[in-house]
Parts: C-alpha cells; structure tokens; sequence
C-alpha cells in the first residue's frame, strides 16, 4: 500500500449512531478502509467548547498525518446558535496543533510539520471561516511571542517584532522609551526597570490604536503586563520560581494580537493595545522593599515587595490609557499572582470586574470563545489589606491571604474618571506545559466583535 495515498478524516457522530461501541466512550475511534482512514468523535449539540478544543487540539497535535475536518458532519449536529462557538473551537484547533511548536530551535519539532484542515462544502460558511481562522492565526502569534525567550524577547525586541507584525496596517503605533518615561514620570515602569544595565532591556511602553469608528467616542483599552523576564528583583525567586518566567510578558503578547484579526475583520469598534515592557532584574541600582515611587497619576506608593512588580507597571499604564488615550472601558490581563493557581488552578481564568453588565458580556463571550472565566470580588477589605504608613498605598503585604483580589484592587485605585475596569489574572492560565497559550484573545476579539457597528 502506497502511504502517501492514504487519507484521513475525521467525522462528529452523534450519541445514537449505528457505531453503539463509539457511543460508550469519550474516545476518539478509527475505521480502517483501505486507504481511507476515518475517525470519529462523539458529539451533541451541548458541547462544551473548552472540552471540544482541548480534545481534538490533543487528537491532532499527537498525530503523524495530517487530517481533513469534515465540517458538515459537526454542523449537522447541532443548532444555529452553536455554529459560531463549534467553528471557534475547531479551527483553533486545527491552529493550534498545526502549530504545535510556536516558537522553536528544536530542529527535531521543527521538522514535525501537520497541515490539518478544515473541509466544507458550504459556501456560506466561508466567511465566518475567514474570520475566526483569523482570530487563530493571531493566537498563534501571541504564542510565539510567549515561547521566545527573554535574550530574544526582551522590550526592545518585542517592539520590532510588534512593529514588523503590524508593518502596512491602518494603525498608529507609538513607544515611549526611557526618556519619554521620564519626561512623563512613568516611575513605576521606570523604578521596576531600573536594574537593567543592556539599553535591550531598558523600560518602554508600546501602544497600538485602531480606529475603526471614528464617529463614536467608545474606546477599548486592551492593557497587558509585559515583563520579558522577571526575577523577582532584590525579593529574588527561589528555586524553581525562577524557572519560565520568560512567560511574565504573556499579557503583552496577548493584547498586542488581539489587535490583529480586529483590524483584519474590519470591525468598526475603536481599540488600543497598551504594553508597559521591561524587565525586573536584580542590580545595585534596582528597586528596594520600604522605597516610596510617585506614579504617573500622582499617588505615592510604598514597595512592599519589589516581586509584586507587575501591579507598578499595570498602574501606570492604566492612568495613562485613561488620561491620554480616552479609552472608556479598560480589559487587562497579566500573569500577576501566584495565588491565582491557588485559587483557580490552571483551567479558569479568574477576572474582577467594576460592572456587573460587562462581566455578562465577558461571560458570553468566552463562552462563545470556548474559555473558561469565574469572576472574583472587588472589595473594600483588600484595599484596606494596602494601607502605607509613608505613601497613599502599598504594593503588597507579606500577608499571602487573598493576594489576588488585592492586587486586582491595587489596580482599581489607578482609574481615572467613571472608566469600566475588567482585570484578568492568567497566571494558571498563560501557558500549558510550558507552552504558551495565547488565553483569552478569542474572548478579547469576540467583546470587541460585541460593540461592532454595523
């Protein structure tokens, strides 16, 4: 038999279907007929989009052949409402384990290529396809950014590589590097910054605008913490702590791309990525438990911990999103807490939000993503946890109880004005395995797609 004739597909049956052993399992099975190979997957129209992703994502990335996704045999079980959110988790799927490796020297994994594809039949289907396969592609990006390591992923080389990605669109990008910072009095993106010796590593903040409506005044704020690496400073990590914290730029990443399949989908929202980057080494000149930093929106803050560097950064990003970018609801995500894996684990995204109505939409949305959120409680008690003897509020406490939500607090108090804040903490969610995941951009994309004008 000629290997390179042979075929493969894969097919959804439902529950009830004349194959009763398929039926009995949540396994995904083979009939063998000559040089067809075909493989089913159980389905029905409740579907779990999380599950369905995580299952075929793990079924494709296993496998040596590349396989054909016949779509119409998924669609035929199920209902018009789920069409979107059953597309949102094949394709990223398909995506996802065609690219298994985003970012690699392994020259072994860089030889392992898969082509899976999508197959339907119906024409009407194409642009939908279009546009999630977008949305897709855009994962991916973030997901090499994630993977490439803090030598080639520091501040600098984040912007160049933003700038290339994004080189030909309608979209104005600025960055403020140290000397605009200062000029600003940015000090906590500079006081975190300071250790960094290499000019690579110097401290920046990158923003990319799309206007898609310029006759509304609604802005979104797509905010990610990009620390390229993070060694705790002068509170140094211990151990294995220090291990992939490349992954501390995971939000940058994230936001940055979110752009991308907004701009490519035309989509008639008005939208701004903004990444505070650095990096948080330990030197003599770096930042210091007990030091007291005036942020950008004048508030003096107290360094508790000089590893709770992540909040800094955000909070001057955030006051300046709100003062000089007009944006009128902010979404910001980070790695920020260790807690968070506590809390959540490494399946729900935990997210603190000041409106009940955008905490429905984000619901929704990552529903529709196939992502998985719990919503976590803003409350006056965690900001208490914060109170300075000798500045307006402290970064931390050594208090490990409720270390999420007070961080979550700590980046309310930067706010400017009546701006919506939705905050999501990916620190268990990021990456998988020590791979990047590109986490909640299919939500981020689907709010924005929610606003768009028709």
């Amino acid at each position: 038999m000629n290997m390179n004739n042979k075929k493969y597909i894969l097919k959804a049956i439902e529950k009830e279907h004349q194959y009763k052993e398929f039926s009995e399992s949540e396994q995904i099975y083979d009939i063998f007929n000559i040089d067809l190979y075909q493989y089913f997957i159980v389905l029905d129209n409740n579907f779990d989009g999380d599950e369905l992703f995580r299952k075929l994502k793990k079924f494709l990335a296993n496998q040596s052949n590349s396989f054909e996704i016949d779509l119409e045999s998924f669609v035929s079980l199920i209902n018009d409402e789920n069409l979107e959110k059953l597309l949102f988790s094949l394709i990223n799927a398909i995506e996802y384990s065609n690219n298994f490796y985003a970012w690699t020297l392994n020259q072994k994994n860089l030889e392992k290529k898969l082509n899976h594809k999508l197959i339907s039949i119906n024409e009407s289907l194409i642009s939908k396809i279009e546009q999630i396969s977008n949305v897709a592609k855009a994962r991916t990006f973030a997901r090499v950014l994630q993977d490439m390591p803090s030598n080639l992923m520091n501040p600098y080389e984040f912007v160049e590589k933003v700038k290339e990605k994004f080189k030909g669109k309608k979209v104005k990008i600025k960055v403020l590097n140290k000397k605009d910072l200062i000029k600003n009095k940015m000090n906590l993106i500079l006081s975190v910054g300071q250790a960094s010796t290499n000019e690579c590593d110097e401290p920046r903040l990158m923003y990319i605008e799309y206007i898609g409506n310029p006759d509304s005044n609604e802005k979104i704020g797509f905010i990610g913490k990009g620390v390229c690496f993070d060694s705790g400073g002068l509170n140094i990590k211990t151990g294995n702590h220090m291990r992939w914290m490349k992954y501390d730029m995971s939000g940058a990443a994230i936001v940055a791309s979110t752009l991308l399949p907004i701009i490519e989908n035309n989509l008639k929202v008005n939208a701004v990525a903004i990444m505070p980057l650095v990096t948080n080494l330990v030197g003599s000149k770096g930042l210091r438990p007990d030091d007291v930093v005036i942020s950008y929106l004048g508030k003096t803050v107290e360094i508790d911990n000089t590893d709770a560097e992540g909040r800094l950064i955000l909070a001057d990003a955030i006051s300046y999103a709100c003062k000089d970018l007009k944006v009128t609801e902010i979404y910001n995500i980070a790695t920020l807490t260790g807690a968070m894996i506590y809390c959540l684990g490494e399946t729900y995204t935990g997210v603190w939000s000041t409106s009940d109505k955008i905490w429905k939409n984000i619901e929704t949305q990552a529903e529709l993503s196939g992502e998985l959120v719990w919503r976590l409680p803003f409350h006056h008690d965690f900001k208490d946890l914060l109170k300075s003897k000798y500045a307006d509020i402290a970064n931390s406490v050594s208090d490990a109880r409720g270390g999420s939500s007070r961080a979550a607090m700590f980046l309310k108090e930067f706010i400017i004005g009546n701006v919506e804040f939705s905050h999501f903490d990916i620190a268990g969610t990021g990456d998988a395995g020590n791979s990047g995941t590109g986490v909640m951009l299919n939500t981020f994309y689907n709010i924005a797609a929610s606003k768009n004008s028709k």
